[in-house]
Formats: C-alpha cells, structure tokens, sequence
C-alpha cells in the first residue's frame, strides 16, 4: 500500500472513530487482547474472535513471562525500544488489572542475572548504559536489578476479564476470516455465524497469522516454533525466590510462591504441541548445570506452546490490503512487548498511517 492509500485509509478510520467505530481483533492471545483493550479505551467498539475455547492459552499461557527480551542488546532497535516502553508502563498495567479484576499478575522487578561468556560483557554493559538501566557486574555476568516477569497465565486471565469489564466483545470458540469487498477488508466472515462488519481487522493470530492473511492473499514469514517448559516445586525449606537466570543454554524464572519455571526449547516441526522425553531430560541437565541446587526440587509439570517465529521486529501497522492491519511475529517476546506495540499499533488506526508501505505484501 503505498503513502497515499494509507493516508486515505486513515482518514476512513479517524472520520469512524468520531462517529462511533467498531474494529475487530481476531486472535485473543496476550497481543491481541492488548490491542482490544487499548482500543476500547480509546473509546473504540472491539469485537475478538478467537478458535480457542479459552482467551491466552497457547503462546502467552505456555511462556516463560520475563519482561525484557532474553538477549536485548542482540535484538533490533524496534524491539530494544518497544522493550524499554513497555518496562516504563507494566508496573501502570499491573496496579490497573489488579484494581479491575483482582488478580495480581504477579509483575515483580525480581531483576535478571545473565551469564556471559567474555566477549559478551562490553555489550550488555553499554546496552544498560545507553537505556540508563542500573547493573552490576558479577562473576561470569552480570545482574540487572531492575528488570523483571510477569505470571503470564495471570496475566491472560487477566486481560480477558478486564476486556469484557470495558465492553468488548469477546468470543471465544469462535473462528472468522477477513471479509473482502472491492479490494478492501470490511469485516470478517464468521464460519458459524453472520458476517461482523468493521472499520478495521488487526490480525493478531500469533503462529496462525499467515494462515489467516493467506485467506485474502497475503503472505508473512511467520512460522511455529516450539517451545517447551518445565516446573519445579521447591522444597520445605527452599531459601527465597531470587533474580530471574538467564544463559544461552536455559533460563531459570524464580515465582513469588518459590516454584521455578525452567525454558526453553526451540523446535521447527510445525504445529506440534506435544511435549517429548528428549526436551525434559535435556532442559533438567541444563537447569542442574547452572543451578545445582534445583537438584533438590521435584519436577511437576512439563509443557509446550507455538511461538510465532518470525526474523526481526514484529509486524505491526497496515498490511497491503486496506481496513487488514497487521500485529504479529513477536516470537519470544509477547509479553515483553505486547503493551507498547498494542500502543503503536493503535496510534497508527487513531492518528495518521506514515512510514514504510504495508508491512505484509501479496503473495
């Protein structure tokens, strides 16, 4: 879509908006129901539809819930200042869910102690430097105190009762797809149900995203990925929870009620959720090897999620077909970013579309 066409497909959604617009989401994951909900705050009518029986039960309920990407200083400038936003308003998000739902999400500011090899050191300190982030170094690494996690199966559960608290619509058990009329996306079709007419469709679908824009000929490098977890539960007399560990063969997440989350796989075989022997044994030896003490801690769950894999930043503004907008391909970093990109996002419908042409193309 070139500049102008954006422009006017701007102006079609702010004239809306003043008269009274309605917009559909379709996928109720974490990102998605970050974006409805910031919307219906802007005084937009939401509709989310989402196949699941339940709202943020793949990728966001399977996650680890660490509030920053696992190697930020490695990651593109977007997802670096996506990160940054987001820390500054998760403690915001946080206080509002608890006062609007009752559950505590469990964002604590634990801080993340990373392992680095040598070489690695110069650049995590001058990323913490040019954010303004505190640290100190330790042996083999570094500790960030400030950086954090969220409880993310709090978190989802959160977000949807809080999304139906504001008036949106949210159905759950229930799939749509894009709905063409004269080149431009006017709503969604529903496979059990009417067609649901909208000023815009954001597809926020995580691994499904290229299945769903395929439907209108549209294509995105977006993939599953795999990802498996395991919980401890810790012992009696357990010390208490520390910083958050990360190296580049594991990563530990201490919880508030002492269990230990240890992650994660990375596995390209589609849409396979099915957790294996080989990723228990593998990702336990590697938790052992950077804490011996989890020795003691008796393994209690073990599952896996579909990230929605994806190189670079996500994909976040218009696509090349007008009224189809596009918010996917976060990869391991949902959580992290899913506040400030749900804000760039919706800044893009609400004020003027600039910047480069849609970020998804035609196949």
């Amino acid at each position: 879509m070139g500049r102008t066409a954006r422009g006017a497909a701007a102006a079609v959604i702010l004239r809306s908006m003043t008269s009274g617009s309605h917009m559909v989401v379709l996928g109720a994951g974490i990102v998605g129901l970050f974006t409805a909900l910031v919307l219906r705050r802007q005084g937009v009518a939401v509709t989310v539809f989402d196949p699941a029986p339940q709202a943020a039960r793949q990728s966001s309920w399977a996650g680890g819930g660490i509030v920053s990407p696992l190697w930020p200083w490695d990651e593109p400038p977007a997802i670096q200042q996506w990160a940054q936003a987001a820390h500054q308003v998760y403690p915001e998000w946080a206080a509002r869910l608890r006062a609007d739902t009752g559950i505590d999400v469990e964002y604590r500011r634990t801080g993340i102690r990373w392992w680095l090899a040598e070489a690695e050191r110069a650049p995590a300190q001058a990323w913490h430097r040019r954010w303004g982030l505190p640290f100190t170094p330790c042996a083999d690494g570094l500790l960030s105190p400030e950086l954090g996690q969220v409880r993310n199966p709090r978190l989802g559960r959160a977000l949807a009762l809080a999304t139906r608290a504001a008036g949106v619509d949210l159905r759950l058990g229930a799939k749509a797809v894009p709905l063409l009329r004269q080149g431009r996306v006017v709503g969604v079709q529903q496979t059990a149900g009417p067609a649901v007419w909208a000023d815009a469709v954001i597809v926020a679908a995580g691994a499904w995203s290229a299945e769903v824009l395929a439907t209108v000929g549209l294509r995105c490098e977006v993939r599953p990925v795999k990802g498996q977890m395991l919980l401890f539960s810790p012992p009696p007399d357990a010390p208490p929870p520390g910083p958050v560990q990360v190296s580049r063969a594991v990563y530990l997440i201490p919880r508030a009620d002492g269990q230990v989350l240890v992650g994660s796989t990375l596995e390209h075989c589609g849409f396979d959720t099915r957790p294996t022997p080989e990723a228990r044994h593998g990702l336990h030896a590697a938790a052992l090897a950077l804490c011996p003490a989890l020795a003691r801690y008796r393994l209690v769950g073990h599952w896996a999620g579909l990230r929605p894999g994806a190189a670079g930043a996500p994909q976040v503004g218009p696509t090349a077909v007008p009224g189809l907008w596009a918010h996917f391909g976060h990869f391991r970093n949902g959580i992290t970013l899913a506040p400030a990109t749900a804000a760039t996002l919706v800044d893009q419908l609400v004020d003027e579309v600039t910047g480069s042409p849609g970020c998804v193309q035609h196949g």
